[in-house]
């Protein structure tokens, strides 16, 4: 007779092996992959920079806490503390549907061969969230406003750090939600009209937001004296209103349990840590179900009709490009990763309007404010585009690159027909957004739209054309089923970075020049000119790529069709 083996969630030595299984093999993975210095210093150099904005957005926040103008008045430090613990957790539960990324450390898939309950694996995994390299960059900004807070209202170190603990568990607990709830939308048959719902929702409830006045803004940035001048001019009643309505938040429970430790009311303390540690078991409950969910395939894209493919015949026209054309923009629009990051613009831009960016902006930058605003959003929307679809080309056809390899059309014409489609799919985006912005957020003027419109057209034929070189040198797998991501080698997100720098910088230089001003016929003549020679260039390297890739066909079929 066979032993009866009673298997326990929380058995403390079965589920700690397993952790360190599944981390060991994860450490390995790591290091095979930087065991060349190549490879490394890529790495290293992309941590220390991570690391250092970390730091000064920390220090930052404790010199904000620590100041003297604040330290005086409780209404400010609460208000402070407030909101900032809600701007952090709000940030910080949208980045992974901002970052447009499938995260492969929640998939269950992986390690499906292993003696491991999928809850199991799924807590291991998510832990990782924890210390991944996007979560430190906000540990720093609330251990700086808590040590800020705690310089003129101390509170117990042991009871502060359990409920920072429970707040970083909190928001990473949400963040996988987010992620897996837009991943079960992704592979829904209806998931352009649920975005469209939850983009309509989303205005609804920035509708709701009250309006904010932040004239008094205008004095942190003038002098010394300006910061304590511009906390007197401001209205009580608007503080301890904020600072009420932010307490209704969940995130803010570390405020309020702070608060409460610092007025020595160590039972209200402890049921905000409580509170916390309930969302956080709710939120990866909900995040559990949604990716069994997605795992089971209930969720699963639509195929396309009979009269989607004859209408698509009958949209093509005479001709190889144009029919090449064709197929990457009915692809294009049919992927959901696609859909996913031509939304993605729209919703920061209803978050910039939630949290008030726009007068913040005016406060800090003057009548330059929209045209600042329009060229970071357009250029987000580029950068997005350019660096999931334009820096990978051939990953998105999958087992159909064999066919499209396979057709009598010169190679320059397979590159051409996948720009025109990404560079048109950015521009569209682009001008969407700026017509958004200007109905939603703040009416525009000639010169910001040509500015928002410009833009794109300067980014795009760099990022096309060092895209075109890393899809040949650096070819990934797209995975259709959204259950996971290749990593990019260490080459393509070096050369990615640097790429996405070149193509901001003339953007940046324009704006810097720009000051407190509006944009005249100057600027908008410098950047059209930069956009005209950058186009002239990405022609000139259009013929190297293409040979670059008929030497190299075989290696970017086998590694873009591999399982």
């Amino acid at each position: 007779m066979t032993p009866t083996v009673h298997r326990s969630l929380f058995a403390p030595r079965r589920w700690a092996s397993h952790f360190l299984l599944i981390w060991q093999l994860r450490l390995m993975t790591g290091a095979n992959r930087y065991r060349q210095l190549s490879s490394a210093a890529p790495a290293a150099l992309g941590l220390a920079v991570l690391l250092g904005v970390s730091l000064a957005l920390g220090l930052g926040a404790y010199a904000l806490m620590a100041h003297p103008a604040v330290a005086a008045s409780a209404r400010w430090s609460r208000f402070l503390l407030r909101f900032i613990a809600f701007l952090v957790s709000v940030v910080f539960v949208v980045w992974p549907v901002l970052s447009a990324g499938v995260d492969e450390h929640s998939e269950l898939s992986r390690f499906v061969t292993f003696p491991i309950r999928p809850i199991e694996l799924f807590l291991a995994s998510s832990l990782s969230g924890l210390i991944e390299p996007r979560a430190l960059v906000f540990y720093p900004v609330m251990i700086g406003t808590a040590l800020g807070y705690a310089a003129h209202r101390p509170f117990p170190a042991l009871e502060g750090t359990a409920l920072l603990a429970a707040y970083f568990a909190f928001n990473v607990a949400w963040g996988r939600a987010s992620l897996t709830l837009v991943l079960n939308v992704l592979r829904h048959r209806r998931s352009a009209e649920i975005l469209g719902v939850l983009f309509l929702g989303g205005l609804f409830l920035a509708s709701l937001a009250p309006p904010i006045d932040v004239s008094w803004l205008s004095g942190l940035f003038k002098d010394d004296g300006g910061f304590v001048a511009a906390l007197g001019t401001v209205d009580d009643r608007f503080v301890l209103a904020t600072s009420k309505a932010l307490g209704n938040m969940p995130p803010c429970a570390l405020a309020i349990g702070l608060e409460a430790l610092a007025r020595e009311e160590y039972r209200e303390g402890m049921a905000a840590l409580l509170w916390l540690l309930f969302g956080t078991a709710v939120g990866f409950g909900f995040s559990f179900w949604l990716l069994v969910r997605f795992y089971k395939g209930t969720a699963r894209p639509a195929r396309p009709s009979a009269a989607r493919t004859a209408a698509r015949a009958a949209r093509a026209r005479d001709g190889a490009i144009w029919a090449l054309i064709d197929r990457e923009a009915s692809d294009f629009v049919r992927n959901p990763k696609a859909r996913l990051l031509c939304s993605v613009p729209f919703f920061l831009c209803i978050l910039l309007r939630f949290v008030h960016a726009r007068d913040l902006a005016a406060a800090a930058l003057g009548p330059s404010a929209d045209t600042w605003l329009v060229a970071v959003l357009c250029s987000y929307a580029a950068l997005v585009v350019g660096a999931n679809f334009a820096q990978n080309v051939f990953a998105y056809d999958g087992p159909g690159l064999a066919l499209l390899f396979a057709t009598p059309v010169p190679l320059r014409s397979l590159f051409v027909a996948k720009n025109v489609v990404h560079a048109a799919g950015t521009l569209v985006v682009s001008l969407a957004l700026i017509v958004f912005y200007a109905l939603y957020v703040h009416p525009l003027g000639p010169g910001e739209i040509a500015v928002g419109l410009l833009t794109p057209l300067v980014e795009l034929p760099v990022l096309l054309g060092a895209g075109n070189f890393l899809s040949v040198l650096a070819p990934r797998k797209f995975h259709a089923s959204l259950r996971r991501r290749d990593r990019p080698p260490a080459m393509a997100t070096s050369v990615g970075l640097l790429a996405a720098a070149a193509a901001v910088a003339p953007l940046g230089l324009l704006l810097r020049l720009l000051g407190e001003g509006r944009p005249g016929a100057v600027h908008l003549a410098a950047l059209l000119a930069m956009a005209a020679a950058l186009w002239f260039a990405w022609s000139r390297l259009l013929p190297r790529a293409s040979e670059l890739l008929a030497a190299r066909r075989e290696t970017v079929l086998r590694l873009v069709m591999r399982e």
